[in-house]
């Protein structure tokens, strides 16, 4: 059974003892090679597993279902069982059935971990979410494990932002789902976010409604970051998204003026939408947050090696001439005063004798002398 087996787990990964060494005169074995031995003993561990599994002796289900609480407790003590979870959420032949009795058991008992994110439970349950959502896109099909789990999973990661004191939980849950579901583009479940299922209402209205809230009160940068990257990833499909377009305009913005990161993100979302959505609809959607985005695309354009000019310059222009309208706005620049010396020459007289002249406190004060005096 698995809970006898991972007791045993870190026996057999336990370096070498040194009481039949010391009495050989052997060296103690090097920490490199202790380590490594470790991960061969839980990498093969994971992979005993996958050979039975395809050898038909019995499902991944059947025999981690039952176990699984006690693995996850053990993990608590022994970090490095993490292994057996991501090679085995990550293998081809196990990655669906192993991903979803791991996603069904942490949605059911280690989701409420997460409103608590910096206590021991709080950073296990996020540390075996991340193992197994970042798993997803390394097998076909992975990502179909979700389907029974979307719902109760994605309620529960707004539940936290609504309710918890500490949001970071609920924003890196999110932020790992919708990295995984972009990197594995799945058709059925951006269907189930966006359009809902029978009997299940669509996930996409209140996502976004609980990242606006959070967007639209007060948040530190990390914060607002995370969530200005959940509220561009939202996992639908751009039909789903059209009717709720307008109310991402905003983020849109506010990631533009972001950091490097979130900037990019949203260059690569307006011109999704720009290339894909009819501009008689788009515009009128963009025109709220106009003047701040395309001032946000201006800042962009920077000469080389500045990485997001080139974008922003193509933005610029597939949106036409749409973007003169905001021209009557003029921009914000930072005021400098005039250096002490606009023109200077270096003078030279030998033997080796410099100065500077500033030419023009001379042209100053020629035409102070030159010119009339003011009648009266």
């Amino acid at each position: 059974a698995v809970e006898c087996a991972v007791p045993c787990l870190a026996l057999c990964a336990a370096p070498d003892a040194g009481a039949g060494a010391a009495a050989d005169g052997a060296a103690q074995p090097a920490p490199s090679s202790s380590s490594n031995r470790a991960a061969d003993v839980y990498d093969s561990f994971a992979d005993m597993f996958t050979v039975l599994t395809a050898a038909g002796a019995a499902p991944i289900v059947e025999i981690f279902g039952a176990a699984l609480p006690g693995l996850y407790s053990a993990s608590a003590s022994d970090p490095r069982l993490l292994r057996v979870v991501t090679a085995l959420a990550g293998h081809p032949a196990v990655a669906r059935q192993f991903c979803g009795v791991s996603l069904r058991y942490l949605t059911d008992e280690r989701l409420p971990d997460l409103a608590a994110p910096a206590s021991d439970a709080g950073r296990l349950a996020a540390s075996w979410y991340a193992a197994v959502l970042s798993s997803l896109p390394k097998a076909a099909g992975a990502e179909m494990s979700l389907l029974p789990v979307l719902a109760p999973l994605v309620n529960g990661a707004l539940a936290l932002l609504a309710g918890a004191r500490d949001k970071a939980g609920g924003l890196d849950l999110l932020l790992a789902l919708f990295r995984a579901l972009a990197a594995c583009k799945s058709d059925a479940v951006h269907a189930l976010f966006g359009g809902g299922g029978p009997g299940a209402p669509p996930l996409l209205p209140p996502a976004l409604a609980t990242l606006r809230a959070l967007l639209d009160g007060p948040a530190d940068a990390a914060t607002r970051a995370a969530a200005l990257e959940c509220a561009l990833s939202l996992p639908a499909r751009l039909s789903d998204m059209l009717a709720v377009l307008p109310r991402l305009m905003a983020p849109l913005a506010d990631a533009l003026a972001g950091p490097p990161a979130l900037a990019s993100l949203g260059l690569r979302t307006l011109e999704y939408w720009v290339d894909s959505l009819n501009p008689e609809f788009l515009e009128p959607a963009l025109a709220p947050v106009g003047p701040a985005l395309h001032a946000a695309l201006w800042a962009h354009l920077r000469p080389h090696p500045y990485p997001l000019g080139p974008k922003a310059l193509a933005l610029l222009g597939k949106l036409g001439g749409r973007g003169r309208r905001y021209l009557r706005t003029p921009p914000l620049l930072a005021c400098r005063p005039n250096p002490e010396h606009g023109l200077r020459l270096i003078l030279t007289f030998a033997p080796a004798t410099s100065f500077l002249v500033p030419l023009d406190r001379c042209l100053a004060l020629a035409r102070a002398h030159l010119a009339p005096a003011p009648a009266g």
